[in-house]
């Protein structure tokens, strides 16, 4: 999965695995039919759910074995429910791939049985006896019951059947007659030759909806419920509002107002359409705003902020005092980009790919790693639908819509147009990252890039009041949006940093007035090496092989890096990784940003040391009687709670000065 569940959400997993593999031996025993009843409340994400279960069945779990080969018809009653559930599944799954997922439509679907490994969504409305799936003729070789029937018979031991009763549209007769036609998956029909289906999941928000479905069928049936209390205790649920003020002003009263507005709007679409849907009283949210007593102290006088500053200037003391010696060769990049993207960006360009490949081509690594192509991914979708590129693009860049709403509906026009341009690709990478990248180059005076690890360390480091949690998209980028605002603010008091900035700026480069590049720099900064800086001080009587002395000078170390028999391709690519994360990082998190396993870095490591030894006659180093090849080239320490991975290697000071 993308986002990590909530800890109720992986004890509903876990449940309906057991059930599932227990109505899976059941079945096999004695062939009746069997049922899971999952209940949760409305809001508890029931669907995000049961994608992390499809997700455990395709791909194994320790305790589930895995079935790639496994079937899923996941049922609801309106083509709209089906395509919402799709593409939350799509967006949410990252072990599920968007042809992986297939709407049966009346006019193209006739097959024999349901293909192996695949996740199909099928409504009440198809099902229906004027649809063409459900009657033959010389046209059709197969009726869908047919198909289903024969799936069952041949490959009932990986068929699972998901009824989504938690989301209903319909209402009245067409829901009775949707009830009905979800029955005969429960019950079967012998007026359409189909068999109850050996295994159902049934989502439901209450037990009423699901008795009232599943009558008195004679299947065995299994219960699934999450309680409301524990949805509530994380969050996602509240009883009560409460409402709280700030004991100091905010530094900006409109841009919080305004993004209330935009919340209070949005609930208030939501809870409309939930309402409308269910047929239930409309509830109608109510924003409250409490205004401050006129004074002298009014919030546009003040520079109060939601982060500690003193905090900020001690990184920007470290910042300046390498901004110009260090920092600027290696960042200068980042303003040469949004100079060349203002230079080269024409919306209206006759060839639209060609011009954003253009456009895009000096972002260098903000829009390329290791196994991250946001950049050439959009690009070849401009290649093979210019105009509906052309278009994401226009409405991203229209600032009279919400920003996140924006960002949300490139994100989900890229994946309609990997599923039908991907060739099979698993990933679109157009994710908020590679967005707000886009963002910040239409708009560098506006917006920054976004990076949920970076900017939490931010937050982190900064002791900023505000917080960020992976999932919850919409909050963090606004939050994001206010904290780099704020940095914005106070980079701007700092003379002798803006001085250092124009001093630097070239012809080539964007010149910032805003000082919003220089923010992300400044966030830049702050995780990557001003965070690090507290670890290595804690740990620094903790450096293992710190004892060991390899005795090879810098200039050994260079004629060792010219020998392609001692560093090879590989070798180069890791050491490089390692200066460019700062000189100092653990396996992990080098898998993690720049792609490759662990084992790439640890068994590539050791394997580079030894040549180092066999080259140069030195002896590696050894701790209670084991050998340490790593310390041939690094110093290492334990990995902090706070650090991924569990070792944290050093490049030598010999081999690497930064």
């Amino acid at each position: 999965m993308r986002d990590e569940l909530l800890s109720f959400q992986q004890t509903a997993v876990s449940k309906l695995l057991a059930k599932i593999n227990s109505a899976a031996a059941y079945h096999k025993v004695d062939g009746r039919p069997q049922v899971i009843a999952f209940r949760a409340p409305t809001g508890s994400g029931k669907t995000i759910v049961m994608t992390a279960v499809i997700e455990d069945i395709l791909n194994g779990t320790e305790t589930t074995i895995e079935q790639p080969e496994a079937i899923f018809v996941w049922l609801s009653d309106s083509p709209q429910l089906n395509e919402q559930s799709k593409t939350k599944i799509i967006q949410k799954a990252d072990k599920i791939r968007p042809n992986q997922c297939v709407t049966i439509e009346d006019d193209s679907f006739d097959q024999e049985m349901l293909d192996d490994g695949t996740i199909y969504f099928l409504n009440t409305q198809k099902l229906g006896k004027s649809s063409r799936l459900v009657s033959g003729g010389d046209s059709r070789t197969y009726t869908v019951w047919q198909t289903l029937q024969n799936t069952a018979e041949q490959k009932g031991d990986h068929l699972y059947v998901i009824i989504d009763e938690a989301h209903r549209g319909m209402h009245n007769r067409d829901a009775a007659r949707a009830t009905t036609i979800m029955q005969k998956f429960l019950k079967g029909s012998e007026a359409d030759g189909f068999e109850a289906m050996p295994i159902v999941i049934g989502m439901s928000a209450t037990d009423e909806r699901f008795r009232r479905l599943v009558g008195n069928i004679s299947s065995v049936r299994h219960d699934v419920d999450v309680r409301p209390d524990e949805v509530r205790a994380s969050g996602l649920l509240k009883d009560r509002i409460i409402i709280t003020y700030p004991e100091q002003d905010s530094i900006d009263d409109m841009v919080i107002l305004q993004e209330a507005a935009d919340e209070w709007k949005d609930k208030c679409e939501h809870w409309n359409y939930y309402c409308t849907t269910q047929k239930s009283q409309q509830v109608r949210p109510v924003l409250v705003i409490q205004v401050e007593n006129r004074n002298s102290d009014s919030a546009s006088a003040r520079g109060d902020c939601m982060f500690e500053q003193f905090r900020l200037k001690d990184v920007l003391v470290q910042y300046k005092q390498n901004f110009v010696s260090k920092l600027w060769g290696e960042e200068k990049y980042k303003w040469e980009a949004v100079k060349w993207f203002q230079d080269n960006w024409d919306v209206n360009a006759p060839d639209f790919a060609e011009m954003l490949n253009c456009a895009l081509d000096k972002t260098y690594n903000l829009l390329a790693s290791a196994n991250n192509f946001p950049k050439g991914r959009i690009v070849d979708f401009a290649k093979s639908a210019p105009k509906e590129v052309r278009a994401m693009f226009i409405a991203l860049f229209d600032e009279s819509k919400d920003v996140f709403e924006r960002m949300d509906a490139f994100k989900l026009q890229s994946t309609v147009l990997l599923e039908k341009y991907g060739n099979g690709a698993a990933q679109h990478y157009q994710y908020e990252n590679a967005i707000s990248a886009y963002l910040w180059l239409r708009y560098p005076d506006k917006y920054y890039i976004y990076k949920f690890g970076e900017v939490k360390t931010v937050a982190s480091e900064l002791e900023s009041d505000y917080h960020f949690k992976k999932g919850v998209y919409a909050d963090n980028i606004r939050n994001f949006l206010k904290l780099y605002d704020e940095i914005s603010i106070a980079l701007k008091a700092d003379t002798e940093l803006v001085n250092l900035l124009q001093s630097q700026l070239t012809d080539t480069c964007y010149p910032d007035p805003k000082l919003k590049t220089l923010t992300i720099d400044v966030g830049f900064y702050i995780s990557r090496y001003y965070s690090q800086k507290d670890a290595t001080a804690g740990a620094a009587t903790d450096w293992y092989g710190t004892e060991y002395d390899p005795d090879l000078s810098v200039d050994d170390w260079s004629k060792l890096l010219k020998d392609e028999s001692v560093f090879t391709t590989g070798a180069l690519e890791i050491m490089k990784r390692i200066k460019d994360y700062g000189g100092m990082a653990s396996c992990t998190q080098l898998a993690v940003k720049y792609g490759e396993t662990k084992n790439f870095y640890n068994s590539g490591s050791v394997a580079l040391a030894r040549r180092v030894c066999e080259s140069t006659g030195i002896s590696p180093a050894t701790r209670d009687g084991s050998t340490q090849w790593w310390a041939v080239l690094y110093t290492g320490r334990d990995a902090g709670k706070d650090e991924e991975g569990s070792f944290i290697w050093k490049l030598r000071d010999d081999f690497y000065r930064p």
